[in-house]
């Protein structure tokens, strides 16, 4: 039978024999960048943030110098179990820090926010100077 050679494979094996002889620790968790999807409407804009696996109470949210900015925690499991290895880790754990620049026209004494199924949700609404009216014309 003929078994098609995958170099990157051996690559892949001989550092995990490497990894093992030496005993060199693994990275325990890296800092990453949660995704955000921003929308806009007539009354403010909508900040959703993808935060599968971080608890509520990691979430910090404060308004500073114009800026929103969000920060937390992602924890992974506890290496602490001899009986348990990890044999392979591709999820992110760590430390975040978003930061967004609100402009003059965001009112922030009204923002609020939401979290729901690993989604963060900030509404950010318009103050009223920024809000779009309608200015009638007077006929004389």
């Amino acid at each position: 039978m003929l078994t098609l050679w995958r170099p990157e494979r051996e690559m892949a094996r001989l550092s995990q024999n490497l990894d093992t002889l030496f005993q060199w620790p693994t990275p325990q968790r890296a800092d990453f960048v949660p995704a955000v999807d921003i929308e806009e409407d007539k009354t403010g804009y909508l900040l959703h943030m993808d935060a599968p696996g971080i608890s509520e109470k990691e979430i910090e949210i404060e308004i500073n110098a114009g800026e929103l900015v969000i920060s937390g925690a992602r924890h992974g499991s506890k290496d602490n179990d001899e009986d348990l290895s990890v044999l392979k880790r591709e999820r992110i754990f760590g430390k975040f820090t978003r930061r967004f620049h609100l402009g003059d026209g965001i009112d922030a004494q009204k923002i609020e926010a939401s979290y729901k199924n690993g989604v963060l949700t900030v509404k950010l609404p318009k103050s009223e100077q920024s809000k779009p009216r309608h200015i009638p014309v007077a006929v004389h």
